[in-house]
């Protein structure tokens, strides 16, 4: 099996991604689609995880301002899940937010049972935890 992460810049590549984050978070977590899909997809630098040409999971971070960068919209496929995906996905952004000029810190907003995750790489959860979407998520932060 062999697994590629491509920075996405087409349509077409977009188009998978938002394929992605309808099947996982709309229909297998019941998010509503208008909270999925926000003003900031504009904003916003995606990255397509495919397993032997298939799209499987995706990944997206902003920067929300001169220091700060924020990391979302992990999703993977239910076939594509306990194989290592999810972090190579966190790894690449953390590389490539790790290069820009001033960015010290990362933010996230993470579902509750994947915490765990985002520890393994130094995230320190930050404050109280909170509904989004209807469901349970602390705000969490790596300082780099």
């Amino acid at each position: 099996m062999t697994f590629e992460i491509i920075e996405v810049k087409s349509k077409q590549h977009y188009g998978m991604c938002a394929a992605l984050r309808t099947l996982v978070y709309v229909t297998e977590q019941d998010c509503p689609l208008l909270v999925e899909f926000d003003d900031l997809e504009e904003q916003a630098t995606d990255f397509l995880a495919f397993e032997d040409s298939i799209p499987v999971g995706t990944i997206r971070y902003r920067l929300i301002d001169a220091h700060t960068g924020k990391l979302e919209r992990l999703v993977l496929l239910s076939q594509a899940r306990g194989k290592g995906y999810s972090k190579q996905l966190i790894q690449r952004i953390l590389d490539e937010l790790s290069t820009k000029q001033g960015i010290s810190r990362i933010v996230l907003s993470s579902q509750d049972y994947i915490i765990p995750l985002y520890e393994g790489f130094g995230f320190q959860i930050v404050g109280h935890g909170y509904l989004e979407a209807g469901i349970e998520h602390h705000k969490m932060v790596l300082n780099l």
